[in-house]
């Protein structure tokens, strides 16, 4: 994979982490330092180049691998429980990010489900956890 391909793949998963943050209509300032959080530990960005993503939006990334899948989602579950409050509309993008990314109609309920449990910051969870128990 190039250098441009990445760098957008990178800016359209923080563009779907930030379709969370906005998901209950509700912006709280601990979902947007989760989004920041991700940005800088997973992806190694300054704020200045999150901000440049959050503030100019472009094309949505459906990943391809089952591990990149897994790690989006987590991380979407993540920003979800930021607040503490896991809302409808928070668990209703979830299931659309995981049916868009390929996974049964008849699992995503589940889907959701185990990844808003293993979110849940009373886990005490990280997406290598989650990596984990995927491929094992």
């Amino acid at each position: 994979m190039d250098n441009n391909e990445q760098r957008r793949q990178v800016r359209a998963h923080l563009l779907n982490l930030y379709s969370m943050v906005l998901a209950d209509n509700n912006v709280d300032s601990t979902e947007l330092e989760a989004l920041y959080k991700i940005g800088r530990e997973q992806f190694h960005l300054t704020d200045e180049e999150i901000n440049k993503v959050v503030l100019a939006p472009g094309v949505i990334y459906y990943p391809q691998s089952l591990e990149e899948k897994a790690r989006y989602l987590f991380n979407l579950a993540t920003i979800a429980w930021a607040d503490g409050v896991i809302t409808q509309e928070e668990r209703d993008l979830l299931k659309f990010y995981a049916a868009k990314f390929g996974f049964e109609e008849k699992n995503l309920d589940d889907l959701v489900q185990f990844l808003l449990d293993e979110a849940d910051p009373s886990a005490n969870k990280t997406v290598e956890d989650i990596l984990n128990i995927i491929n094992n």
